[in-house]
């Protein structure tokens, strides 16, 4: 059995005071020079939690204090480990209004989205950007009062499935389609363009309390068995050093409770 690592962590439960001092003693040079370009408050703090809740989470699996890893933005921009090079473990981060995230694997993609679901969300010119004929009309015959939160499990599982293949945007995502099988596991269709198979991968999503969706996106070896083990974490600055402090756990199955 493979386990993979989910790390969450609410922003607000850390203090400014603390993210300054993240940025000055844990963050990099050219992360703390992002960090000051961001002009909104609670964005850049969102910022600075979602690069220490990495670097936190990659340091002890590679064997180096969270301040001596380095990083390195891949072809579309994504961070990736520079040093040390630890090809056995892949990764990747979220964060949204009230939630960051980081979800670690060993050696095979991964991607993981949270989205704050806003009922007050236009969500209907994206609506016709991201998802294909079949799935526009599957929205339009669900009651009014679904369709905002079904758009949004729509949305998050394509944006995790696009950052698992390192496409990100240039993801055609009207191919990918989404809907719950018998025993409630979300499966995928791809169309011809997508390039991909579907029975390779596995989507698991989940309503946060907090309000969030969270989606994530596994491609496992053929004949894996793995599973998500989730961390609500507080991250602190206390005595000259950061560390995560575990709020809850449980597991990809199971929305965190505090």
């Amino acid at each position: 059995m493979k386990i993979l690592q989910l790390n969450l962590a609410r922003p607000e439960q850390t203090s400014f005071d603390e993210g300054s001092w993240l940025v000055e003693h844990l963050l990099s040079h050219d992360e703390a020079e992002r960090a000051s370009q961001i002009d909104r408050v609670d964005a850049c703090h969102e910022f600075v939690l979602t690069r220490a809740l990495l670097r936190l989470t990659l340091a002890p699996l590679c064997g180096m204090p969270a301040n001596a890893l380095s990083f390195r933005p891949d072809a579309r921009g994504r961070p990736q480990l520079a040093s040390p090079h630890v090809p056995e473990l892949t990764f990747n981060i979220s964060h949204t209004r009230g939630l960051v995230a980081v979800l670690v694997a060993p050696g095979f993609p991964v991607g993981v989205d949270v989205e704050w679901l806003d009922q007050d969300f236009a969500w209907e010119p994206v609506a016709r950007e991201i998802c294909g004929a079949a799935e526009l009309s599957q929205l339009e015959r669900l009651p009014a009062a679904e369709r905002c939160r079904r758009f949004f499990e729509s949305w998050t599982l394509k944006e995790a499935y696009a950052k698992a293949r390192g496409l990100g945007l240039v993801l055609p995502f009207q191919g990918v389609a989404f809907e719950r099988d018998d025993t409630g596991r979300w499966q995928a269709r791809f169309a011809a363009a997508i390039q991909d198979q579907p029975d390779d991968w596995r989507f698991e999503l989940q309503h946060l309390p907090s309000g969030q969706v969270l989606a994530s996106a596994v491609r496992p070896p053929a004949g894996a068995h793995f599973t998500i083990a989730s961390q609500l974490v507080q991250i602190r600055a206390v005595g000259g050093s950061a560390r995560m402090e575990v709020r809850a756990s449980t597991d990809a199955a199971s929305p965190l409770r505090k």
